[in-house]
């Protein structure tokens, strides 16, 4: 008789084991967001980040393509759009459309956490242009010398319940990078 065939089995595979651990890291991916909470201020800071590294591409193309570049905001799909300025001969007129690359996003989200107050482009606030209604489109220019406008932004967080403080940024017009005041 073979002492080996009278032996249960006792504890479990090797295979059994990762299904159980693949399953639970399934399940964790689904729940775990869903209690971290987002903060405002922290997406507030990648969300300045994220548009200061798009600026500084920007800036750095227009110095050496010689080229304006047109930042866009588009307030009704929460994006920051680059776009570059090319002559159109047959309107005569500067024409702007998507830069495409391979290296670099030249759009990013704005955060559904965030809000933006107030934006002020040379002095005039573009979130009152449109009175009784909601301006969807802000821009502003950054030119073929890597000069930008006077640019002044005020985020606060949208969250209910929650403070919601403003904080203002201001671009250096040189450096193209936005500040907090």
């Amino acid at each position: 008789m073979n002492i080996f065939a009278q032996t249960k089995k006792h504890g479990f595979t090797l295979i059994e084991l990762m299904v159980v651990l693949v399953i639970i890291g399934l399940v964790s991916a689904m729940i775990i967001p869903n209690f971290v909470r987002k903060n405002s201020a922290t997406e507030r800071r990648n969300f300045i980040d994220a548009l200061n590294g798009l600026l500084y591409f920007a800036w750095q193309q227009s110095v050496t393509k010689n080229v304006t570049y047109k930042i866009n905001f588009d307030t009704e799909k929460n994006r920051v759009m680059l776009l570059e300025g090319t002559f159109d001969s047959t309107k005569n007129e500067i024409v702007y459309k998507s830069v495409k690359t391979s290296h670099f996003p030249t759009e990013i989200k704005i955060p559904g956490i965030i809000m933006v107050k107030k934006f002020i482009v040379e002095g005039f606030d573009e979130m009152k242009r449109f009175v009784g209604g909601k301006t969807t489109e802000i821009w502003f220019f950054i030119n073929n010398q890597g000069i930008s406008q006077h640019i002044s932004i005020s985020l606060a967080g949208a969250e209910k319940g929650r403070d919601t403080k403003e904080y203002f940024y201001d671009i250096n017009p040189f450096l193209v990078q936005f500040f907090e005041k």
